[in-house]
């Protein structure tokens, strides 16, 4: 997989249908254009809203075979790995119980030779802990340096079920919606 990101497990491979619902409604918020501005933070559900860090290409020389063999194996029929751009996109979770919950989106752009540009979600991560409401920034996350834990410090959490949150997080991220689509407040 890509390195900075091989210790996390990739939401899109946890047969969850809670994991399936809060995957789909983050893909589903970050294909709105808004998201492209880097530092937009949309608000959506009932006091929630994810802001937009970044958005970087990754070269086809930065992923191993098993990335590759992921990205066969899961798409083979849409998917040309000798036309496709990854980008790969980071967001904060904002929500009540919570800020600055770290999301990092893999996308698959997939070259087409008309306008329109088909967008691929290949793989999501999460990460954070419940220690506290007041949080700030991760600028070692932003920049992909990976951050070293002391001692007394809460690993994090890479499974957002394991928030102690969680069930709060699933009434307030899917209030608001519209025909069961997200709609930015």
């Amino acid at each position: 997989m890509i390195k900075s990101l091989k210790h996390k497990p990739n939401l899109y491979d946890i047969d969850d249908m809670e994991i399936e619902e809060f995957r789909d409604l983050i893909s589903d918020l970050t294909s709105y254009k808004e998201f492209l501005k880097l530092g937009y933070v949309g608000h959506f559900g009932n006091g929630c809203a994810l802001e937009t860090v970044s958005h970087n290409p990754i070269s086809l020389d930065d992923i191993d075979d098993e990335f590759f063999k992921y990205i066969s194996s899961h798409y083979e029929n849409e998917i040309s790995i000798n036309d496709i751009h990854l980008t790969h996109s980071k967001f904060y979770l904002h929500t009540q119980a919570l800020e600055f919950q770290k999301i990092d989106l893999i996308n698959c752009n997939q070259e087409k030779l008309d306008d329109y540009v088909k967008i691929i979600s290949l793989c999501m991560y999460y990460e954070g802990d419940d220690d506290y409401y007041y949080r700030e920034k991760d600028l070692d996350w932003e920049i992909n340096k990976k951050r070293v834990y002391g001692p007394d410090d809460t690993p994090p959490n890479y499974d957002p079920r394991q928030n102690g949150h969680w069930e709060e997080w699933l009434k307030d991220l899917f209030a608001n919606m519209k025909d069961g689509v997200p709609t930015l407040l």
